[in-house]
C-alpha cells in the first residue's frame, strides 16, 4: 500500500495556488449586480465586475495557451506513467523529464512564495548529494523565474530547477495547492505522490525513492 503524505501524522497542509483571473471575488460581484441594477433603472450601461488581487496574493497562472489533445487525457496516478514534459532550467538549458529515464526521481513543484516548501529544500538537497544517482528535479509552480534563480543561487542548492513559466506544466501535474512531490521510477512510472509536508520529509521521500529504485 503506498503511503501519501495526507496519512502522515503531523502532516502541514498545501499552500493553496492563486485560482484564474477569472475567478471574481463573492463580494464584488454583489455590489456590481447592485450597483447594475440602478443603472439599469436609471436607463444608463450595466457595470461589469473587476477581479480584485489582494496585496498577500500571487499572481495568477496563465493558462491561455493551447494544450494538445493527447495531453488532455494523461492523468497523474500511482501505477501509470508520468505524464513528459519540456521545460528550461534556471542555467537556461532545455530537458525533458524523460531525459531522466533509468533513474528514479523526485519530481517537486514549489514557488519562492511557500513556506512550506522552502523548509523541504534542504531534505532534497541531502538526497541529491548523498544520493547523486536519484534525479532531484524541482519545478516552479506559479512563481516569477527570476525570484526562483535568486533563491536557488543564495542558497547553494544544486540539483536541478524547471522554470513553468506559461503553466504548461502545471496543466500536466494539477493541484489545488504546494508543496506537490511526485516520485517516478526507473522506467517513468509514478510510484508515490506527496500532497503536502510533514517534519522529516527526507525519511519519506527515500522511502518511497527506494521502492522506485534507488
Amino acid at each position: 500500500m503506498i503511503q501519501r503524505v495526507q496519512d502522515i501524522q503531523d502532516i502541514q497542509p498545501t499552500v493553496p495556488i492563486q485560482q484564474k483571473p477569472s475567478s471574481v471575488k463573492t463580494r464584488s460581484v454583489k455590489v456590481c449586480a447592485l450597483l447594475a441594477a440602478i443603472l439599469l433603472i436609471g436607463g444608463l450601461s450595466g457595470c461589469l465586475p473587476k477581479h480584485t488581487i489582494e496585496p498577500d496574493e500571487q499572481p495568477p497562472i496563465d493558462n491561455s495557451f493551447e494544450v494538445p489533445p493527447h495531453d488532455s487525457a494523461q492523468i497523474v496516478k500511482e501505477g501509470l506513467p508520468a505524464p513528459d514534459f519540456e521545460f528550461i532550467t534556471i542555467d537556461g538549458t532545455k530537458e525533458r523529464l524523460s531525459d531522466y529515464r533509468g533513474r528514479p526521481v523526485l519530481l517537486n513543484f514549489w514557488a519562492t512564495w511557500c513556506g512550506y516548501c522552502l523548509e523541504e529544500m534542504p531534505d532534497m538537497q541531502e538526497i541529491s548529494e548523498r544520493h547523486p544517482h536519484i534525479a532531484v528535479l524541482a519545478i516552479t509552480r506559479n512563481d516569477d523565474s527570476a525570484a526562483a534563480t535568486r533563491f536557488f543561487q543564495d542558497n547553494g542548492y544544486s540539483f536541478v530547477c524547471g522554470l513553468d513559466e506559461d503553466g504548461y506544466i502545471a496543466h500536466l501535474y494539477p493541484t489545488s495547492g504546494i508543496p506537490y512531490s511526485v516520485i517516478i521510477d526507473k522506467e517513468g512510472i509514478v510510484v508515490a505522490i506527496f500532497e503536502g509536508s510533514a517534519p522529516d520529509m527526507y525519511s519519506y521521500f527515500m522511502e518511497a525513492l527506494r521502492r522506485a529504485g534507488a
